[in-house]
């Protein structure tokens, strides 16, 4: 009787806590309803490259989400990311192997690149020359790995059921052709257009901006007619692999991988496509079947902070913290660049924690706490942090998502600026130039993002949106590679555009049929006038001959 008189009186409020409460006990039990169904252990290999970043992160969390399912999973990699990745997680198998290679190599672009940026080098020129640089490294340890047959055969005797192929470079795919496994393959960035070609994937010119430019879905008619001719510009760059990619067309050659069809056909040949979008962030287009949107690998609830953030964060009251991270990219951070974010935060109300691999500033100012690391997903995800300045990584970007804090961007190349048009877009933050960067422009910008509810309200409804899924995208993931080996195939899911020839593709044979009919066309057009012509000459000339 006491406990139905209490449950009369319920306020409102109690009740949309039991039914939000009820609402993710469902959630998560379906979750673990589908990952019950996984009865029988596969057997999944990741090929990592040489690089330690956000591609590294984002891969790993797939591996991780496969072991909580209860998968066996090996990792492919260099020995001296070995003991970070055994470290990481103690479940992963980790297979090892030697390359020329070194970290100092993969630092020095790293900063050499960031250096660039802060200097003013144009993008075109900064960060191809680091894609360049990245791409001689990848080629150099895949060369290195493809040559040690002792790894090649214990990774052919695995008998692994599916490799985790990351495009950020080919060699994965040519290590899982080389061992005859099926792959999937990872975009470790929104879907590019020029990739999209490749790929088969709907490609609308009007409306999908090109990678790197910044450009929204709302493009001006300068920006259409611009996209349409690097659209056309990238058909036969990206048919045409030894403009592409030379380096890893002479090794599928070199090592008799695939001859018998081109370098981006074999990267056509993945299983399924898994690419870093969500609708809640990126712009809405079509995509295939065999396309899965898996964006934000690395999002995921917070966990407790260590005594020494946990301090810092409740002694800064209620104007809260501001996160500065700028990734791997401060490595090549000069004083200059420094300074001016040190002026910067001098002059906001709130706490700042700053990751910095280098040495602070001599004149930091006494509410900043400077950190050569720190947990990015867990201090975004404290109610203390009430605003996130970072260079627009899209891990970063998905974890402030997901965490509902509003955005700062300062873009330096790659995807950077590509994912900061979407924060603008989406109204959840807003952007601040690199070129010419001032310490007045960093405050005003943090300035305008907290006084203006609309970013906060922006970031909260998507936010909303974003994690009303059944799945976390690493599990998302984790779910479709289990389905390809419980199917062994996903043919149903492609389209048949994977068999038509480039010719074909664009409706080259159908368009070369079309003008000959209408030049045929025009041709009898042409001669049935001149002909009426003819006879209405003599008609009309002979008559006048005849009255004459």
């Amino acid at each position: 009787m006491e406990f139905i008189m209490a449950s009369s009186v319920m306020h409102d409020d109690t009740r949309a806590a039991w039914k939000l409460n009820l609402g993710i006990i469902m959630k998560y039990t379906a979750a673990l309803i589908v990952c019950a169904t996984v009865v029988d252990a596969g057997n999944f290999l990741i090929v990592l490259g040489p690089d330690k970043g956000s591609m590294m992160f984002t891969t790993i969390a797939i591996g991780d989400a496969l072991v909580e399912r209860g998968q066996n999973v090996t990792v492919l990699v260099n020995e001296g990311n070995a003991n970070r990745i055994r470290n990481h997680n103690s479940k992963f198998r980790v297979e090892m192997h030697t390359s020329s290679v070194t970290e100092a190599e993969v630092n020095n672009v790293e900063q050499q690149t960031t250096a660039r940026a802060l200097a003013g080098d144009g993008f075109w020129t900064g960060w191809y020359w680091s894609v360049e640089m990245m791409d001689g490294l990848f080629y150099r340890q895949c060369r290195d790995l493809l040559e040690q047959d002792d790894v090649i055969k214990r990774i052919r005797d695995s008998e692994f059921d599916l490799v985790l192929a990351s495009l950020g470079h080919v060699c994965p795919v040519l290590i899982a052709k080389h061992i005859d496994v099926p792959f999937v393959g990872l975009m470790q960035s929104f879907l590019p257009v020029a990739f999209a070609h490749v790929y088969h994937q709907p490609v609308d010119s009007a409306y999908m901006p090109p990678a790197f430019t910044g450009w929204t879905d709302r493009m001006s008619f300068h920006q259409r007619l611009m996209s349409s001719l690097i659209s056309i510009l990238n058909w036969p760059s990206f048919w045409n692999e030894p403009l592409t990619f030379p380096n890893f067309s002479q090794l599928k050659d070199q090592f008799n991988i695939s001859r018998d069809k081109s370098l981006m056909r074999t990267m056509g040949d993945a299983e399924l496509w898994f690419v870093m979008s969500h609708p809640a962030l990126d712009y809405p287009r079509p995509v295939m079947p065999d396309t899965i949107s898996i964006g934000g690998l690395t999002t995921k609830p917070s966990n407790p902070l260590e005594k020494k953030f946990e301090d810092f964060m409740q002694s800064s009251g209620d104007d809260g913290v501001l996160l500065f991270t700028m990734g791997t990219t401060t490595q090549g951070a000069n004083k200059e660049f420094a300074n001016i974010f040190a002026k910067a935060f001098a002059q906001v109300p709130h706490k700042v924690i700053w990751k910095l691999s280098g040495d602070p500033p001599e004149d930091t100012p006494s509410n900043v706490m400077v950190t050569k690391w720190l947990p990015q997903n867990d201090l975004l995800g404290h109610p203390k942090t009430k605003i996130h300045v970072s260079h627009c990584g899209l891990n970063g970007v998905y974890e402030a998502l997901y965490h509902a804090v509003p955005i700062v961007c300062i873009p330096m190349f790659g995807d950077h600026h590509d994912a900061a048009a979407r924060v603008k877009s989406k109204g959840i933050g807003v952007e601040v130039a690199l070129e010419g960067l001032t310490s007045a422009a960093v405050v005003d910008a943090v300035k305008t993002v907290m006084e203006d509810n609309r970013y906060r309200d922006n970031i909260q409804r998507l936010s909303a949106i974003y994690r009303d899924e059944t799945l976390s995208p690493a599990h998302r993931c984790a779910y479709w590679m289990e389905y390809v080996v419980r199917h062994g195939s996903v043919k149903h899911l492609r389209s048949a555009a994977h068999h038509l020839n480039f010719a074909q593709y664009h409706l080259l044979d159908v368009l070369a049929v079309l003008l000959t009919l209408f030049a045929v066309l025009l041709g009898l057009i042409f001669c049935i006038f001149k002909t009426l012509c003819r006879c209405c000459c003599r008609i009309f000339c002979g008559q006048k001959v005849k009255n004459d």
